[in-house]
């Protein structure tokens, strides 16, 4: 005998991920569908956000509208007849088996993916980068290009390579770098510092007692 589908129930599993309502129906097409498309939307838009930095965030936006259509359609869907031979599939250990496989694919992807997240721990970088800051890095952006001046680069420290730091370049190989009396020199020439205001666009979340200046390191 079958079990009839609860549309809310196929909607609560849709909100934990795309496409397990479908299974929950029986519809298993539509649910590899969806799950195929929300992994494709997402390693696409982490490869190409490193080319184009809007893309990031068009692909938040379709993800969270593919998340809205997984939930319509399970809704709508949850009392048709499911797909021949899905009966064996509408089981909750199946269920966690899903998910399962899908957040196993999710973080395989975020081990290849060339973005990966930071967190600022300090104030070294202020106000370009401020305390408590988090930004992605692009971890194959040097492989076939040279770090420049003015770069913004993460590294592991040496000592200690679970310690990545976040610093600005300023020399590059070739050049004689010396600070002295906190003025910097590149190739034995002083580096001038402009104070310039502090406004919204060039630090979003201003704190007391920052000061902006801006410098051309040549």
């Amino acid at each position: 005998m079958k079990k009839s589908r609860k549309g809310w129930v196929a909607v609560l599993l849709s909100l934990v991920t795309a496409g397990l309502g479908q299974l929950y129906n029986g519809h298993i097409r539509a649910s590899l569908l969806f799950a195929g498309a929300g992994l494709f939307i997402y390693l696409a838009s982490s490869w190409l956000s490193f080319y184009f930095w809007w893309i990031l965030w068009a692909g938040f936006a379709l993800l969270a509208i593919l998340r809205i259509a997984s939930v319509v359609h399970a809704g709508l869907r949850a009392g048709h007849s499911p797909d021949v031979g899905a009966e064996r599939y509408q089981r909750v250990g199946v269920y966690f088996a899903y998910l399962g496989i899908l957040v196993s694919i999710y973080i395989a992807l975020v081990q290849l993916a060339p973005m990966k997240s930071f967190k600022i721990p300090g104030s070294s970088m202020a106000p370009t980068l401020l305390e408590g800051d988090n930004f992605y890095a692009h971890l194959g952006a040097y492989q076939k290009a040279h770090p420049q001046r003015g770069d913004i680069v993460v590294f592991r420290y040496p000592k200690d390579p679970q310690v990545s730091y976040v610093k600005r370049v300023v020399g590059i190989p070739g050049d004689r770098i010396e600070y002295k009396d906190k003025q910097l020199f590149i190739n034995m020439k002083a580096i001038e510092l402009k104070q310039v205001p502090l406004t919204l666009q060039s630090a979003p979340l201003p704190r007391s007692g920052l000061v902006l200046y801006e410098e051309h390191l040549g």
